[in-house]
């Protein structure tokens, strides 16, 4: 809800009021010809309803939207979902809960054929890929935004760079031999769009440091994102306008209008709590198809998901299945705290 719609209930709750109170006095007026005993219960009436307090506005419930990066390039197309995160947007508590949805996750298709969870997107689209991570989740999640390499690079353009604190030093080389390696040092940098392009899809350098090697990649892309979230709300007043700039950057089925009262519920309070971590992602090479897949885990979802669902912070629940594999300079799950001015 707006903060004009939360002025509106405030102020029919203050007529609602008011009007009772008129009636009050109306009774109490006349009540000077009644017996006493109706003078007395009149002014009682009149006392509890001055005494009642406001009702007072209900936040909308918490929504979750999945993130999609789709990894098409040049003759590489249809693209797949190589980056898929649920995002949960808790009005309540002004808080963002994001979790990585491991792409190698083994998925079950409902006629029985086996694939790596990301497939889904480039045989269906973003719909049936909302599903498939519904499944697999186990929470319900319909809506979607969908961000291409191009869209990535103009959104981190519009801001004039990125920011992040890379824990290792990096090299990455594009799959398709088409471009030069990228280099990236250890520690704070401002990333071009192009690097940022680069460093969000870098993952098989973390092999030179004994890590799981699509594990660091989440850790890394969802600083990416709580760093963009915070380059948004940098100045709340603007974030509407900046989300009609972004539009064409995304492809989403949640209108603009929509986004724009998410906002601004979001900056109702003085500061956003972010909260960063990643699904299962432990895995190895599956038998009956010889990919190797992440091995499907119900039990450490629904622990996860019931603790995003609660709004807590979701690194207790992480621990069961990361404690073991994280890096101990970048660890699977963070929080972050945006101060809104």
């Amino acid at each position: 809800m707006t903060k004009t719609g939360k002025a509106n209930l405030v102020g029919k709750a203050v007529l609602v009021l008011a009007g009772a109170l008129l009636a009050a006095l109306l009774c109490s007026c006349s009540a000077a010809q009644q017996p006493d005993s109706k003078t007395a219960t009149d002014a009682l009436d009149a006392q509890t309803v001055r005494d009642a307090p406001l009702a007072q506005p209900e936040h909308p419930d918490a929504q979750y939207v999945l993130v999609i990066g789709d990894d098409s390039w040049g003759a590489y197309t249809p693209g797949r979902a190589d980056l898929m995160m649920l995002m949960r947007l808790d009005f309540e508590r002004n808080q963002i809960s994001l979790v990585t949805v491991p792409r190698d996750t083994k998925y079950v298709a409902p006629d029985g054929g086996v694939s790596k969870l990301n497939q889904v997107y480039c045989d269906q689209g973003p719909e049936a890929q909302c599903a498939a991570v519904s499944s697999v989740a186990g929470v319900d999640v319909t809506q979607y935004v969908v961000i291409g390499f191009e869209g990535l690079q103009g959104i981190v353009e519009h801001f004039g760079g990125l920011n992040v604190n890379l824990p290792y030093a990096l090299d990455y080389s594009f799959y398709t031999k088409d471009y030069p390696n990228e280099q990236f040092a250890e520690g704070e940098q401002t990333l071009t769009p192009w690097r940022a392009m680069a460093l969000s899809r870098t993952r098989t350098s973390y092999g030179d440091y004994n890590l799981e090697q699509d594990m660091m990649r989440q850790v890394v892309d969802r600083q990416m994102m709580v760093n963009l979230i915070q380059l948004a709300f940098a100045d709340p007043s603007q974030t509407k306008t900046l989300l009609g700039a972004l539009q064409g950057f995304v492809t989403t089925n949640v209108t603009l209008e929509t986004q724009s009262l998410w906002a601004d519920e979001l900056v109702d309070g003085s500061q956003i709590t972010v909260h960063a971590t990643s699904g299962p992602y432990t895995g190895g090479i599956d038998e009956e198809t010889q990919l190797w897949l992440v091995t499907p885990d119900p039990e450490n979802w629904k622990a996860l998901m019931t603790a995003v669902d609660a709004g807590q912070d979701p690194a207790q629940a992480t621990a069961a299945y990361a404690a073991a594999s994280e890096s101990p300079r970048a660890p699977v799950s963070t929080s972050a705290t945006i101060a809104l001015n």
